[in-house]
């Protein structure tokens, strides 16, 4: 057998080369946008859900449904199970402790009844000596009774 040298093999050798086009590359841009649209969609729905998951674990909010929870008004309505209308309940608003301000509302469902938790309370002064005061806190049910509500 002979040994082909590096010398034969240019494209004039049949043996060494096979003249063909090449094929054309793939125009990958339309993927290449759906990848970037597909992953900004997921980082802001990501996103999203954990400022929620942030509000809804909020002292403010947990204060808030322990102190509807043990409501007598709240109980004979609601029964003595109040909790947030589902596991994937939307806190609309905002709690800030940094920024002294939460305004919060989201829905509740207990064994009799459904409705809307609403708070909405302020810090005033700074430091050790600061006081939140709570100008608005009740539950709306879904019937459109308010229950004013205190902390």
């Amino acid at each position: 057998m002979h040994k082909r040298s590096l010398d034969e093999a240019v494209a004039g050798n049949s043996e060494f080369a096979i003249e063909r086009e090449l094929p054309t590359p793939k125009n990958k841009t339309k993927e290449i946008v759906l990848f970037i649209l597909a992953s900004i969609v997921t980082w802001g729905i990501g996103t999203q859900v954990a400022f929620n998951y942030q509000r809804m674990t909020s002292t403010a909010v947990t204060t808030a449904l322990f102190s509807a929870r043990h409501n007598p008004q709240i109980q004979a309505i609601f029964g003595n199970y109040l909790d947030f209308s589902s596991p994937l309940t939307w806190i609309s608003g905002e709690a800030s402790n940094l920024h002294g301000k939460v305004d919060l509302s989201f829905n509740v469902k207990g064994n009799g009844s459904t409705g809307k938790l609403f708070l909405k309370s302020r810090r005033q002064g700074s430091g050790e000596n600061a006081k939140w005061v709570t100008s608005e806190f009740y539950v709306l049910t879904d019937d459109g009774k308010k229950i004013e509500l205190s902390l």
